[in-house]
């Protein structure tokens, strides 16, 4: 009898959430949701017409490093499947996010409101993408190990 060699119910190596499923497009549509966010965190200064105070610079800056580091991480992700780290990483950003406006002198004038709105509510959207992105990736290691044990 000839062996294989690859195990049962394994797919050729690949991890679960790059197989097609729900799992592997749910974790692309989060994947596009984080890039987008990054996006708009790179021009929000532009549309939401923040004023031209020290302040509204500040957090135009805040905005930018952190809209840099998302999109780098999503576009990553849309190459190869992010990992647990990577999603750390966009928690972590998108909590600074929400408290950085109540934290951060942004040169000891008070923040605009629209830029606060705006970090507050991408922090929460941040928060909640990293947070979608662990659980598919949880999911998707155990549906794995699943297939692997032959369940």
């Amino acid at each position: 009898m000839a062996r294989h060699s690859s195990s049962p119910g394994r797919t050729s190596g690949r991890e679960p959430s790059l197989l097609p499923g729900p799992v592997g497009a749910r974790d692309r549509i989060v994947t596009l949701l984080m890039l987008l966010s990054g996006v708009w965190l790179l021009v929000a200064s532009w549309p939401l017409r923040y004023p031209f105070t020290d302040a509204a610079e500040e957090a135009q800056r805040n905005e930018t490093g952190v809209g840099l580091v998302v999109a780098f991480i999503a576009g990553a992700g849309m190459m190869r499947r992010r990992g647990l780290l990577s999603d750390l990483v966009v928690l972590l950003l998108g909590l600074w996010l929400l408290v950085s406006p109540f934290v951060v002198d942004y040169g000891g004038e008070v923040t605009p409101r629209v830029a606060q709105t705006n970090e507050v509510v991408m922090g929460i959207v941040l928060i909640a993408l990293s947070v979608v992105s662990m659980l598919l990736y949880f999911r998707s290691r155990r549906t794995g190990a699943d297939e692997r044990e032959g369940g």
